[in-house]
């Protein structure tokens, strides 16, 4: 009976440890599951924040390099020069100071549409910048980023593959990752060419790789390994043997990007990579965690299972000691990111919902004047007004401005600036990371090249004022000759006895109406010759009869007869340049006549609407310089009696300044000048 007891006793204490082990094994594997559904959420959060830092990153680059080729690519010399051999040094010594502003720029190249180099400038790793001589310019047509480029809208950038540079068939050694990006140039919608810059990318992939307490990689769509945080797996496609990325002892799988669409794939125990678009370049960026994902659940559950075994108090030790730990991470993370974005070149702002500035990095500070606490808590219009643009629209995650807005620096000053925001939620808050990028060196650039305009058109004006004192010359001849006889003839008339009332009212009328001619010429030079910038409304007939007017003495003394056939119309800009390009057109027209001898001279002027047809009789151009008379210093005449400067600014002035169209062609014998404008212009 004793011994049945027993082994019942025995029996219920095997059961009670059965019980208890099934028990203490259902728990350890829901801690498991639990330990490992927490530790990757804290891992895919942290990729999360890194992955904004990367794209953030990624649109800080395009962003600077949009500005720089748009700044390039709509250069006036840039855009002519390939026509204009002349003012091929001014883009040499553009592209020149452009590279040498950058150090990391390793090619800036114009190509034309035969995919000829037409400018190539080069900056080697000792920051040695030269301009690369014509003859050892080279055809890119075959490389598929040229016909790629070519191949772009207008206003489009292009990217080719984010890969080593090459040369003559052979990588670079020590390797040289490197991007290039394009351009088209184009003249109205005509494309021209294209710029194309080769970017040195190892400071940006070193900026990439030093962001984070973690170690990063990226694969790209073949399965190859790029950059890598170990330089013996970095462009492992071009090794010797080559390798893929599977070739890694830590990976057991790569995705194909093509077709897997998830927001995070695990390569590893201790890899977990996500899927970014770099440079129009789908990648997966791999985050090497410090221990392997089955280490750290496997040192949990012993945790948890030592904390099992123990009392309640042995629970709360660790528990408090994982909130410390959790602390003391926070503080670190948050400190690194601080000087990351301390560092960052264009000035960081970090706004609540309702518009309040939280943050600022020390960039902020220098671009605006301001101290870190003048900031902090002040609505962000302090600034710059158009963020309220984007905290108003609660649909968009991201803004960009295309065009440069005015920011405000402390002392008052506006700066322009370009901008950019994201919105992200931190602990289910809405926030805003805005980048604010400061334009005023490029927009000294562009205002400087605005004044050589000014410049030169003043300079077209002047080289017309010999002229137009010769045409001053000639109206009044007339009208002194016939106040000097009638001086001469009161004398006679004084001692015939014909001076009476009748007689002097007479004298009086005739003499002033030849002085108000006179004085009307006065005016309508003086007009000419002021500097108006004030757009306005005028006739176009009109306005060709006040110059024929200004002109009539000179046409007459060169025989040169005039028709005018007119519909009229109404226009809306600068009247004195439009009256500048019908002075240049007519003076052409009238040394043409006397280089060439002509008989019979004859001008004539259809005006339609929106049209106006000029016709002479001068002999025409030659067919072989038809082409070239719209460029600049381009003349055909003798030495020191032209400027060849003449058609180039009529060009500028009714296709830039009047959005219009003007057009030579030879007719018969002589030629026909087209001027096409957009009616009543806005």
């Amino acid at each position: 009976m004793y011994d049945i007891k027993i082994k019942r006793v025995l029996r219920r204490a095997w059961i009670q440890l059965l019980i208890g082990l099934f028990i203490s094994l259902g728990v350890i594997v829901f801690a498991i599951k639990v330990v490992h559904a927490d530790i990757f959420d804290y891992m895919v959060k942290e990729v999360i924040l890194y992955d904004k830092v990367i794209n953030s990153l990624v649109d800080k680059f395009q962003l600077e390099q949009r500005d720089l080729l748009d700044m390039l690519s709509s250069n006036e010399n840039v855009k002519h020069f390939t026509q204009n051999e002349m003012i091929s040094t001014e883009v040499e010594k553009l592209f020149y100071n452009t590279v040498k502003a950058q150090r990391n720029i390793v090619q800036l190249r114009f190509i034309d549409l035969k995919g000829k180099e037409r400018v190539r400038v080069e900056q080697d790793k000792y920051s040695r910048v030269r301009v690369i001589s014509e003859e050892k310019l080279q055809n890119k047509l075959n490389r598929y980023y040229v016909q790629k480029f070519l191949a772009l809208q207008k206003g489009e950038l292009g990217y080719s593959k984010f890969d080593l540079n090459e040369e003559h068939g052979v990588i670079d050694y020590p390797y040289n990752p490197t991007l290039r990006i394009g351009k088209g140039v184009y003249v109205d919608d005509n494309l021209v060419g294209i710029i194309v810059l080769n970017y040195r990318m190892q400071s940006w992939i070193e900026s990439i790789l030093s962001f984070t307490n973690t170690k990063v990689a990226m694969i790209n769509k073949e399965g190859d390994f790029m950059m890598h945080y170990d330089s013996a797996w970095a462009w492992t496609a071009y090794a010797s043997p080559a390798k893929k990325a599977l070739d890694h002892p830590s990976i057991k799988t790569v995705p194909n990007l093509e077709k897997g669409d998830k927001p995070f794939y695990i390569l590893g125990d201790s890899l977990i990579a996500k899927k970014i678009n770099l440079f129009s370049e789908e990648v997966l960026v791999v985050y090497k965690l410090a221990k392997p994902l089955n280490s750290l659940i496997i040192e949990k559950v012993l945790e948890l299972g030592v904390v099992f075994l123990l009392s309640l108090l042995l629970v709360l030790i660790p528990m408090f000691y994982l909130i410390f730990k959790y602390v003391q991470l926070t503080k670190q993370d948050r400190s690194f990111l601080s000087n990351i974005l301390d560092n960052m070149f264009d000035a960081l702002v970090v706004l609540d919902e309702s518009g309040k500035i939280k943050h600022v990095n020390s960039t902020a500070e220098s671009v605006f004047g301001y101290k870190y606490n003048e900031l902090v808590g002040k609505k962000i219009d302090i600034l710059i007004s158009e963020f309220y643009e984007f905290l108003n629209n609660k649909e968009s995650t991201r803004y960009m401005k295309e065009d440069y807005l005015l920011a405000t620096h402390k002392d008052g000053r506006k700066l322009p600036v370009s901008l950019a925001i994201s919105k992200i939620m931190l602990n289910n808050k809405t926030n805003y990371i805005g980048t604010l990028h400061d334009l005023s060196e490029i927009k000294k650039l562009e205002a400087k090249a605005k004044e050589q305009e000014a410049l030169l058109i003043y300079q077209s004006k002047l080289a017309a004022m010999g002229e137009m004192v010769g045409a001053i010359a000639h109206q009044w001849r007339q009208p002194l000759n016939e106040l000097s006889i009638r001086i001469q003839k009161l004398k006679y008339s004084y001692h015939q006895d014909k001076i009476d009332e009748t007689f002097l009212q007479t004298f009086i009328e005739k003499n002033m109406v030849t002085i108000h001619f006179m004085s009307n010429t006065i005016d309508n030079f003086r007009n000419f010759f002021r500097v108006d910038k004030k757009k306005q409304y005028f006739q176009v007939k009109e306005l060709l009869l006040e110059v024929l007017d200004m002109l009539d003495a000179q046409l007459k003394n060169h025989e040169i007869k005039v028709e005018v056939s007119s519909e009229d119309f109404t226009f809306y800009g600068l009247k004195s340049e439009f009256q500048q390009v019908i002075i240049n057109l007519i003076g052409n027209a009238k040394d043409a006549f006397v280089a060439n001898s002509i008989k019979n001279p004859m001008i004539k002027f259809q005006i339609s609407e929106n049209k106006l047809l000029m016709e002479d009789n001068a002999g025409g151009i030659p067919k072989e310089i038809l082409e070239r008379v719209f460029e600049p210093y381009f003349t055909t005449k003798e030495q020191g009696k032209g400027t060849g400067m003449g058609l180039y600014m009529s060009k500028m002035i009714i296709e830039k300044n009047m959005h219009g169209q003007i057009h030579i062609t030879n007719k018969d014998e002589g030629v026909i000048i087209s001027i096409e404008l957009q009616g009543k212009e806005s």
